[in-house]
């Protein structure tokens, strides 16, 4: 299995994992930093994806956060794939890349589309806010400051 695209990436680093999705594979991937003897050895996690654009590692819950541009949908799995759910699915035009704070309980998101926003929800998806809806255009990385609880 050829590995070509990879669009998003994110760690587990208290479990020694690393994350990735593939645009031209559909699907996100797994493996793990020590691979002494294990080189090239990775695990598909989620397939039958259209446009991964970013994902996000909750290393609290082990779980692993996405969105896809293609489906317009943000979505959760376990680290090992299971337990798939699709959490957002309306109002979604280009949802472009995504951040996850378990302390607080909370992801966030940018939109792309028209209007373009950045948005936050629940881990369960519930209780969707927005944050950011004017004066943006293309807001394409998320990032949280957790010690000084920024955005």
């Amino acid at each position: 299995e050829q590995l070509r695209n990879t669009v998003a990436l994110d760690a587990d680093i208290v479990g020694q994992n690393i994350f990735w999705a593939d645009i031209s594979q559909k699907a996100i991937f797994s493996a793990s930093v020590d691979t002494r003897d294990k080189v090239g050895n990775h695990i598909k996690i989620v397939n039958n994806l259209h446009s991964p654009a970013s994902i996000a590692v909750d290393w609290i819950y082990k779980n692993i956060y996405w969105t896809d541009i293609g489906l317009k949908t943000i979505s959760v799995s376990n680290f090992d794939g299971s337990k798939s759910k699709i959490l957002i699915n309306s109002d979604l035009k280009e949802p472009t890349s995504i951040a996850v704070d378990p302390l607080s309980g909370f992801i966030y998101w940018s939109d792309w589309g028209e209007p373009a926003r950045i948005e936050k929800a629940g881990m369960n998806g519930i209780d969707r806010q927005k944050l950011v809806t004017t004066d943006i255009q293309w807001p394409n990385g998320i990032a949280l400051d957790l010690v000084k609880s920024r955005l």
